[in-house]
């Protein structure tokens, strides 16, 4: 997909664009490793956002374990997001 972002959008080739399109070129799990250390440099996270998450997921999982509501299948997910986000 940032390929296909790259190509769409031409600009002059600055360092992070250069950059960008050399590390396209790299294995999935490279470029993987290298995003993640690009998110994680961005701002580290809130001790208190974690503590939210957590409480979050306990809930959905007590109602997942409960019956009351129903998981959908992973595929199935991807999907709707995908189509919620246009892409």
């Amino acid at each position: 997909m940032a390929a296909r972002l790259c190509a769409e959008y031409p600009r002059p080739m600055s360092p992070a664009r250069k950059l960008l399109e050399e590390a396209l070129q790299f294995d999935d799990d490279t470029r993987a490793t290298l995003a993640l250390e690009l998110m994680d440099s961005l701002s580290r996270p809130d001790m208190r956002d974690d503590a939210s998450w957590v409480e979050e997921i306990e809930r959905r999982a007590r109602r997942a374990l409960s019956g009351e509501t129903q998981g959908i299948d992973v595929d199935d997910a991807v999907e709707q997001i995908t189509r919620d986000l246009g892409l």
